[in-house]
């Protein structure tokens, strides 16, 4: 200083490793279903995109999210994930087939639905099911009807994937006679 005297300070800095936070790789889900997501529990703090401060939490809705952690030094770190879903089959319904049989004839019925999208295959029901069966799991089917069933009998399509099945069409209502 100005007087000639001079004094000196030592510090020691020591460097901690941030925290370290995986939410994994990014996901797939079906629609009507949930992802959980986890950050952890070693940190002090939790920050999500959606707000919440729990260390996990629950998503149903495609999207991008990210977790801001903070751990016992105040450090913090980030991840991120995308989730994209995977949707149900679209609504279809019976798009042809006779809407009245003979069943003297003893002739099975053809049906055909219209397109699902997202469908790979389709769940064709008859109620009621002393009526007949029906086989096919594409987009036609056919009824081998019960001989000497008489009354109306409902037919219904629906989509399924990977996920699950969509919901059954309205129904297809065939008078057998």
């Amino acid at each position: 200083d100005a007087n000639g005297c001079s004094n000196r300070d030592t510090i020691l800095l020591t460097q901690v490793p941030g925290p370290l936070v995986d939410l994994g790789a990014d996901q797939q889900f079906c629609e009507g279903t949930s992802v959980t997501l986890d950050a952890g529990f070693n940190f002090e703090g939790f920050l999500w995109s959606t707000g919440s401060t729990n260390s996990s939490i629950d998503v149903s809705v495609p999207g991008d999210y990210w977790v801001e952690v903070t751990d016992a030094n105040q450090c913090t770190n980030r991840d991120t994930v995308t989730l994209d879903m995977n949707p149900l089959p679209v609504l279809t319904g019976v798009a042809s087939g006779p809407t009245s049989v003979d069943n003297f004839l003893g002739q099975p019925s053809d049906y055909t639905a219209s397109p699902s999208t997202f469908a790979t295959s389709y769940e064709w029901q008859i109620e009621p099911s002393s009526a007949g069966t029906i086989s096919g799991t594409g987009q036609s089917a056919q009824v081998t009807w019960t001989p000497g069933f008489t009354d109306n009998a409902n037919i219904t399509v629906r989509g399924v994937n990977d996920c699950g099945p969509g919901d059954y069409s309205a129904n297809y209502v065939v008078a057998v006679y």
